[in-house]
C-alpha cells in the first residue's frame, strides 16, 4: 500500500474536516432508530463492520442488543467513537477479524458504507465468511450507493475510494450467488416522527412516484417496487 492509499485508509475522516456535534450524531441516532426498528432481529450478539463512528454500534445498543461489537480499520474514527462514548467500536481490519471468528456467532451482521469499497474479488471474501460466522437466520444488514437515484453522484463522486455504485437487482444477484436468501431492499429515508419528519417523508413519496413512473413508462418493467434514494439498505 503507497503512503496515499494508507492515508485515505486510516485518516479519510480527518481529512475531509466534517466534525459531528453531539446533536447531530444524537439526530443520527434516532434516524437510524426509525429506519432500522422493522427489519431487526431477536436482540443478542450483534457485529457491525465497517463501523465508522460508532453511531450504529450506539442504535443496536440501545435497541436491546445484549452484545454489540464494532470493527473499523480506520484509526480516526475509532478515536472519534471513542470521544463520542462510545467503546464498541475497536480498530482492526474487519475481514481479518471475520476471519478468526467461530461458525455460527452472530445473530445480526451490519456493513454500512463498506461494499462500495471493495472490488468483487474482496467482496466475495467478505460474503464468504459473514454467510459463515452468522447464526441460521440471522440477517446481514448493508447500506450502499444507489445507482438508480439520478443524484446518486453527490454521494458516489464524494468519496475517491468508492468503486463501485450497484443498484438492488446487481445486488440480489450478487448475495444469491453467495448463498443468501433475499430479503429486501428499501429507501434510506427515516426521519423524525414530528411535523418537519412527516413533510419530509410525504415530499419523497411524491418523489419516487415520479422516478419510478418514468422508469416504469421508459423500461416497460415495474419500478415502484424499487429503492430510489440516493443510497439504499437491503437485507438477505
Amino acid at each position: 500500500m503507497n503512503n496515499l492509499q494508507e492515508r485515505l485508509a486510516t485518516d479519510y475522516y480527518f481529512l475531509q474536516a466534517k466534525g459531528q456535534t453531539t446533536k447531530s450524531r444524537t439526530s443520527s441516532i434516532l434516524r437510524l432508530q426509525c429506519l432500522l426498528f422493522p427489519h431487526l432481529p431477536t436482540r443478542f450478539e450483534a457485529l457491525d463492520l465497517g463501523a465508522g463512528k460508532g453511531g450504529l454500534v450506539q442504535v443496536l445498543t440501545q435497541l436491546d442488543y445484549t452484545q454489540v461489537k464494532g470493527i473499523q480499520q480506520s484509526p480516526s474514527k475509532v478515536t472519534v467513537a471513542l470521544r463520542h462514548g462510545c467503546h464498541g467500536v475497536f480498530q482492526s481490519d474487519s475481514l481479518t477479524n471475520l476471519t478468526q471468528q467461530p461458525d455460527a456467532s452472530y445473530d445480526l451482521i451490519t456493513c454500512f458504507d463498506v461494499f462500495e469499497h471493495l472490488f468483487i474479488s474482496d467482496r466475495e471474501s467478505w460474503f464468504c465468511e459473514i454467510f459463515r460466522t452468522l447464526r441460521p437466520g440471522g440477517p446481514l444488514i448493508c447500506h450502499v450507493p444507489n445507482g438508480l437515484n439520478p443524484f446518486v453522484g453527490s454521494v458516489y463522486l464524494a468519496d475517491l475510494t468508492y468503486v463501485l455504485c450497484p443498484v438492488s437487482e446487481s445486488i440480489r444477484v450478487f448475495c444469491c450467488a453467495s448463498g443468501f436468501l433475499w430479503h429486501c431492499a428499501f429507501d434510506n429515508v427515516g426521519a423524525s416522527r414530528g411535523v418537519p419528519g412527516l413533510l419530509c417523508i410525504f415530499s419523497w413519496q411524491i418523489l419516487r412516484y415520479i422516478y419510478a413512473t418514468f422508469t416504469t413508462l421508459e423500461a416497460g418493467v415495474n419500478a415502484f417496487c424499487l429503492p430510489w434514494s440516493r443510497t439504499f439498505l437491503f437485507s438477505v
